[in-house]
């Protein structure tokens, strides 16, 4: 691995960003940092402090293996084990969806339109690691949250990742067509669907073609068939003046705006991610006078 018997942290980070360069990741810098950070139980930051620490063979054995799984397209995630969303640690699984930056934007949408002490009862949609639900109940604390998934592993994570983050989440493993309708009506329904175009799948990046879940992705022949459902979720169950949030593909916007409007939904609007793409959905029920 290395030419020194016991190498520092500086030259294992080192080593690490060369053979990360090499296999092309996008910041090998940055990925050889959280690597070496979560072998050596280190804080943000410390590594400056003990660039001159050497090595153990057991960490540069884990160091190693982490490469050769990216090397491998394992994602970066899945390589640590857990990884940050909003400000929320999130323990991840092999089989269930790994929360991305763009669905922060879902986040940030709906804590934009709740206000700081906002009561009443959230769903969450095909909650996977809970990272929504978990991220929006950490901020809005008053707010009851159901969430459910169709997979038990993903059930089981979102639990685990609740007690990690002291909040309380209702749980049920429960198909995206059949959520738990008898907790409703809802004051905010909000979902991740898959929105993938099936045609599409086989092009994504090795990264989520390979080790995200089939079902976290695909989203049937245009993409929107699980989308349907949350609309259709939508029209019986979100309650007037509720709040609909859903994340879409960002060529789906005009679609998705007109199908709000056939379920009856209002103020349909659109949100942008980091690069002025669409990438979430939004819509209110009207207040009946």
């Amino acid at each position: 691995m290395l030419n020194v018997r016991r190498p520092t942290v500086a030259e294992s980070l080192a080593w690490a960003c060369r053979n990360l360069s090499a296999i092309g990741v996008g910041d090998p810098s940055l990925e050889a940092r959280v690597l070496v950070e979560e072998i050596l139980d280190l804080r943000p930051g410390a590594l400056l402090v003990d660039a001159g620490r050497r090595m153990t063979a057991r960490d540069l054995k884990w160091l190693a293996r982490c490469v050769e799984m990216r090397r491998r397209h394992v994602p970066l995630q899945l390589v640590v084990g857990w990884w940050e969303f909003h400000g929320v640690p999130l323990r991840l699984s092999r089989g269930v969806f790994i929360p991305r930056p763009e669905t922060e934007v879902l986040v940030e949408a709906v804590l934009e339109r709740l206000p700081a002490r906002a009561t009443g009862t959230a769903i969450d949609l095909g909650t996977g690691t809970g990272a929504i639900a978990v991220a929006i109940k950490r901020q809005r604390p008053a707010l009851r949250m159901v969430a459910v998934d169709s997979d038990p592993e993903a059930v089981r994570l979102a639990r685990r990742n609740a007690r990690l983050n002291g909040v309380a989440l209702e749980l049920f493993l429960q198909d995206l067509g059949r959520p738990p309708a008898s907790h409703g009506p809802f004051d905010l329904i909000v979902s991740n669907p898959p929105y993938i175009p099936t045609g599409e799948i086989r092009r994504l990046d090795p990264e989520v073609r390979d080790h995200d879940p089939r079902r976290a992705l695909d989203g049937g022949p245009d993409g929107l068939a699980s989308v349907r459902k949350v609309l259709s979720f939508a029209r019986n169950h979100l309650a007037a003046g509720g709040l609909l949030a859903c994340e879409i593909g960002s060529d789906q916007g005009a679609r998705v705006m007109e199908l709000a409007r056939e379920v009856g939904l209002d103020e349909a609007r659109l949100a942008q991610d980091l690069t002025g793409r669409d990438r979430v959905a939004l819509a209110v029920r009207r207040v009946t006078p």
